[in-house]
C-alpha cells in the first residue's frame, strides 16, 4: 500500500515538471511512459536528438517517436522510477531540448 502511494506522489511530481515545459503524460505504467509534447510534431530534429540522448541512459531500455500523433514511448527499468538520480537525468535532458 505505501509503495502504491509513493509511486503515485513521484508520478504526480514529474507529471507536474513535465507539465512546465508543455509536456503531457499520456499513459504511464510501471517501466512504461508515453510523453506528448505538441511541438514535437513539426520539430523532428530536435526529438531525434533528445531521443538519440535519451537512448544512452543506463535506465531506458528503450524510447520510439511516433511524428504523426507527436509522442515518444519510453520503456524504462521499472526499478529507476523510484532512483532521483534517473528521474534527475531524464528531466535534464528533457530540458535541454525543450
Amino acid at each position: 500500500m505505501i509503495k502504491k502511494i509513493h509511486n503515485k506522489l513521484v508520478n504526480k511530481k514529474i507529471e507536474s515538471i513535465l507539465r512546465k515545459y508543455g509536456i503531457q503524460v499520456r499513459h504511464a505504467l510501471p517501466g512504461r511512459i508515453r510523453l506528448g509534447f505538441p511541438e514535437w510534431k513539426t520539430n523532428e530534429d530536435k526529438v531525434l536528438l533528445l531521443m538519440s540522448e535519451m537512448a544512452l541512459d543506463p535506465d531506458i531500455t528503450s524510447i520510439e517517436f511516433t511524428k504523426e500523433t507527436g509522442t515518444a514511448l519510453i520503456l524504462y527499468k521499472h526499478e529507476a522510477i523510484n532512483q532521483s538520480d534517473s528521474i534527475t537525468r531524464w528531466l535534464s535532458i528533457i530540458e535541454k531540448y525543450s
